[in-house]
Order: structure tokens, then sequence, then C-alpha cells
């Protein structure tokens, strides 16, 4: 991969020459990511993301043009670069991404499945069933992957389901690799969606995607009635040619940072999102502090040395 960095190191001073050997094997691996998402647990809970979309009575025009949307996004990156919009009625689920200094919206990958590997993306991530545990660890029937992205000169959305609980066709896919695998029921590219993407004539790197997506090609059952669904949504960063993935950036999911594996890179983790609330649903209730076990800080500092 193509890395680019500026590391200052202070108190060499008082360094010791050492000698000794350590293995990295994947046990290790999975160890350390176990015990980051577990500190990243602790944060989601003490900041319990919320958002709450609101309902339109009409459908919306897509054109990735913010003007009859509220001024005011519904949810920001803590970075500030970039934002996000949710709304619904009865038949669509409609989304607006405002991105800027990630880059452009480019992506040359050649196989739509591992779009969010060859460049950049925008995301969203969706538990259908209101009645799973909130914080699962492991993602059930109705958690799902949106990836919006551009492929072969048209913007797709590519949809990921880790199980299915329908019994119409499905697509398995599997991402693996030396360190982990994770597996998908089935992987689609949806058909019946609108997407319009605006992009700054003057800055490549400002841009806003904007979604229409049937509810029920999410199995999401959101009209008239009240819901609250686990939730996230991000984007990435790029280089200028937008072949390079620089970071992954998610409003909820601090544990979403590995650019450097296909397999961790596809996974969900619904423990690590928010809420999204439709109206007249009540407010999440608090999630329970999880304590990171089986690996202190000295410990992990150790591994990865």
């Amino acid at each position: 991969r193509t890395s680019i960095n500026v590391v200052s190191v202070g108190g060499l001073e008082r360094a010791r020459c050492q000698t000794g050997a350590g293995t990295v094997d994947r046990e290790a691996v999975q160890k350390a990511e176990a015990w980051l998402a577990a500190k990243a647990r602790q944060s989601l809970h003490r900041r319990a993301p919320v958002v709450r979309a609101r309902r339109v009575e009409r459908p919306r025009v897509v054109d990735g043009l913010p003007h009859d949307w509220p001024d005011e996004p519904d949810a920001r990156l803590e970075d500030g670069r970039a934002s996000f919009r949710i709304a619904h009625d009865d038949h669509h689920l409609y989304a607006l991404w405002e991105v800027r200094d990630c880059g452009p919206f480019l992506n040359e990958g050649a196989d739509w499945r591992r779009l969010f590997k060859s460049g950049a993306i925008v995301d969203l991530m969706l538990g259908a069933d209101m009645k799973a545990e909130p914080a699962r660890d492991v993602p059930v029937a109705g958690d799902q992957r949106l990836v919006i992205a551009p492929f072969e000169g048209k913007p797709v959305a590519v949809l990921y389901r880790p199980g299915a609980a329908d019994s119409g066709d499905h697509t398995p896919w599997e991402a693996r690799t030396e360190v982990a695998q994770t597996r998908f029921d089935d992987v689609r590219m949806l058909d019946d969606v609108r997407i319009a993407i605006q992009t700054s004539r003057e800055d490549p790197s400002r841009y806003a995607v904007e979604l229409a997506v049937p509810l029920q090609a999410l199995g999401v059952a959101v009209g008239a009635q009240p819901a609250r669904l686990r939730f996230d949504w991000g984007v990435q960063e790029v280089d200028v040619n937008g072949n390079a993935v620089f970071q992954r950036l998610y409003w909820a999911n601090r544990a979403a940072r590995t650019v450097a594996d296909e397999a961790s890179e596809a996974r969900l983790q619904p423990a690590q999102w928010g809420d999204l609330l439709t109206p007249s649903a009540k407010p999440p209730p608090s999630l329970p502090g999880i304590e990171p076990v089986g690996l202190s800080e000295t410990d992990l500092m150790e591994l990865l040395e």
C-alpha cells in the first residue's frame, strides 16, 4: 500500500537496546481487534449517537442538491468533513451525504463487490430487526451495508447482507485474508434506486451524493409507525486519483480504521453503530459499558511493537 508518514519520536535519550523475538499471528491480531472494539464501545456508550429521520409526505426529487432539505444536517463527522441528512416516506428511504476534503468521488475498481477497497464510496449501515439485541457483536438477519460508489461510469448501490432472512435468490460472497474472513449470505447490486452526484467545479474534493432506496429492498418497515434501528453512515478519504483509500470515516463506529485488510473492512459491527429514530420513536436505552478484557494497554503496545 502507498503510505506517507511524518513521525516525531521523543525520549530517545532514555532509550536502551533490547533483543527478543515475537510472533504476530491471526489469533494475536483478532485479540488486538477485540480490545480496540471494546475501547470504541466505551466511547460509543458515552457519546450515544442518535439521528432522527424526518418523515416526508411526497417523494423527494433526487438531484444531489440540498435545497429541499432542512438547512441544518442531521449529523456530522467529528472533524466536520462530511454531513448527513436522512428522511423517509411510506415507500423510500432518502439520504444525502455532503463531503469535503476527502478526495474526489472517484473509484476505478473493476469488481463491484470490492468497491469499498478500490476508491471513494459513501456508506450506510442499517439494522432492520428492531427486536435484535442492540449491543450485538455479530450481525444478524436484517443487518446490512449499502455502499454507493462510481462504477463503470455511473453510480451504483451495492447491498451486503451477512444474514438473509428471506427465501429469495441469494448471491453469497466472502472476503478472506490471512488475518480474517467475512462471509455474506447475499451481495447484490440494487436496480430500483435513484442516485445523484454533484461535484464542485472549483474543488473536486467537494461533492454531494443523494440516494432514494425502496424500504422493501432493505427489509425495513418504517411507514407511519415509529421505529428505532441500529444505524451508521460514513465516507472514505482517497487520493487525488480516487484509487487509494487513506481513511474510513464513520459517524458512530470509531473502531473501523483498518484500510489494509479486505475482510476486516467488509465486516459489519452493529455494536459500534448508533441509532436511527423515526417520528415518535422513544430515545434509545443506555447500553451497558463494556470493559476491554484479555489485553491491557501495556500488552497491546508490546504486541504492536
